[in-house]
């Protein structure tokens, strides 16, 4: 089982080997459907990794290995970010999802949560770094916030290119502005990488997918997946 903690919400997953069985999304921590879905399921092994709290010692118990992912977890990519204890969890580990979905392959992860994260994996399985942007729903508050006039918007498609009111230019700015950051940065690297492939993960992800045209690979449960990897390979190690 793969439990991943984030900021706004708590996403699980079981997996059988590498085949994703069932996958649940909690509004908080729930540890008592946690250790249901693991007696259910005869989960041996669980992992989890946290970008929201701190994870509890007694989070749940599993007759394996429980293993907490930190940046001393063994990986089975080669990384090169300089300060890797302050690299998010769920980058790193939509990094080793993407090794094992294109083994070989130069790969964009655009993860659309709080936040919008930009991680690329080389071909030759080195995690080079990325970038982080604020995600659709915080710029549209920050204009908000910061500002004496600008009004509260909620998300919307207004369908023109240019807003003809204060909120359809807001609403406007907010989505195209996240559309055109993606199409950026996957052109930029395409023009170095020409192989490049593009997976795109996150509560927005599906949302974002509808408004553009660059062939992104929807992924909704990457952060699972490069969990399940790390986890498979430590109980590897372990055993």
């Amino acid at each position: 089982m793969a439990i991943d903690i984030g900021n706004t919400r708590v996403k699980t997953g079981v997996f059988d080997r590498n085949d994703l069985v069932d996958a649940q999304v909690y509004d908080h921590m729930d540890n008592l459907s946690l250790q249901g879905m693991i007696n259910d399921y005869g989960v041996t092994h669980v992992i989890v990794a946290s970008t929201g709290a701190e994870v509890e010692a007694n989070i749940v118990q599993a007759p394996g290995v429980f293993l907490r992912f930190s940046s001393l977890t063994p990986v089975p990519i080669e990384i090169h970010y300089k300060t890797p204890e302050t690299l998010g969890q769920d980058r790193l580990a939509g990094m080793v999802a993407a090794a094992w979905l294109y083994p070989g392959s130069n790969v964009l992860v655009i993860d659309a949560g709080t936040c919008i994260t930009y991680d690329f994996l080389e071909e030759t399985g080195k995690y080079l770094g990325g970038n982080i942007a604020p995600g659709l729903d915080m710029r549209y508050k920050a204009m908000h916030h910061f500002t004496q006039r600008l009004p509260s918007v909620e998300r919307t498609d207004t369908g023109t290119l240019l807003g003809e009111t204060t909120h359809e230019a807001m609403q406007n700015g907010g989505l195209m502005g996240i559309l055109m950051e993606i199409a950026g940065y996957i052109e930029l690297l395409r023009n170095k990488y020409i192989k490049l492939n593009t997976l795109l993960t996150g509560g927005d992800a599906q949302y974002l997918a509808e408004h553009l045209n660059t062939g992104l690979n929807v992924q909704p449960h990457l952060i699972l997946i490069g969990l399940n990897q790390i986890l498979q390979f430590n109980v590897t190690k372990y055993n």
